[in-house]
């Protein structure tokens, strides 16, 4: 059996995996979150580590994310704690408020788009609208299409008569 080690030229690029910086640097501990401040901190260590993160192939998001990590890093006293990198996570309950908090707001914009807030019409084994609910299906709720649609009906409306008063002045 032969193996080749040289990259098949047909296939796809791979896409780097995102990197979640806050839960890497929440996995170090205070002294190498120390450390790693202290290299950041000089210029040579910022080199030394502008070199590894070129070597990751981040997203230009995740790179931007990472460059403003170490400056939160490279800024940071010596003696303060980084309570900011880590968050406590979350217990149950704050889980179950933040829960029922985003079912409502679901519940909420489907009705007043007239949508199955269930699958919003991509499940076609919905036991509510057998995958057919999407935005239109029902009567919208009046009330918070109001409420919650027209503004930004409106506002993309007075956009659009902007765009076209800006393209006519133009002419």
């Amino acid at each position: 059996m032969q193996y080749s080690t040289a990259p098949d030229p047909t296939a796809a690029d791979p896409q780097p995996a995102p990197i979640d910086m806050a839960a890497l640097i929440g996995l170090l501990d205070q002294n190498r979150r120390q450390a790693l401040s202290d290299i950041v901190a000089t210029p040579q260590g910022r080199g030394v580590i502008d070199k590894l993160l070129g070597l990751l192939n981040l997203s230009p998001g995740n790179r931007r994310l990472a460059d403003s990590w170490l400056e939160i890093l490279a800024n940071a006293e010596e003696d303060e704690e980084p309570g900011y990198l880590i968050e406590s996570p979350p217990d149950d309950e704050d889980l179950q408020r933040e829960l029922a908090d985003l079912r409502n707001v679901n519940d909420n914009l489907a009705a007043a788009l007239g949508a199955c807030a269930d699958c919003w019409g991509a499940d076609p084994d919905c036991e509510f609208c057998d995958g057919h609910g999407e935005a239109g299906c029902y009567q919208p709720d009046r009330r918070l299409f109001r409420e919650l649609v027209a503004p930004a009906v409106k506002r993309v409306g007075a956009n659009k008569a902007r765009q076209l008063r800006l393209a006519h002045a133009g002419r």
